[in-house]
């Protein structure tokens, strides 16, 4: 994958999760700040996916934790999960390549993992 297409990948889930904290959870984002904001509720339901998820993904076990995170959405496909999967596929994308494919990930990976998630949360045909 070329830098322009990463780029453009870079820039979608930033928008989308923009739109999410904006729309979901009423919050507006200005300029580099932290891009998802959960409110208390939110917090509670899914800081233990999202500390799992990133506990495997710096273990080198991305392939484990994006298997985890279809498990929990397919069971729950709440904005919630979805934000959290926004952010667990944005996070990814500021690996270097070449430590993706050290853990056998690859950018291609990512917007596929992530165009499943739109898909089963409903709003692929807006991306």
């Amino acid at each position: 994958m070329s830098l322009s297409e990463k780029d453009f990948l870079m820039r979608q889930f930033t928008m989308l999760a923009r739109f999410l904290s904006q729309v979901f959870f009423s919050k507006v984002i200005s300029g580099q700040e932290q891009i998802l904001y959960y409110d208390h509720t939110t917090a509670q339901r899914n800081d233990g996916l999202s500390a799992e998820l990133t506990d495997l993904a710096k273990e080198g076990k991305i392939n484990e934790a994006e298997n985890k995170l279809f498990q929990v959405f397919e069971q729950d496909p709440s904005a919630c999960n979805f934000a959290t999967a926004v952010y667990f596929y944005e996070s990814l994308l500021h690996w270097d390549e070449a430590d993706l494919e050290k853990v056998n990930f690859s950018v291609d990976e990512i917007s596929n993992g992530f165009q499943d998630i739109c898909r089963m949360y409903g709003i692929d045909k807006l991306l």
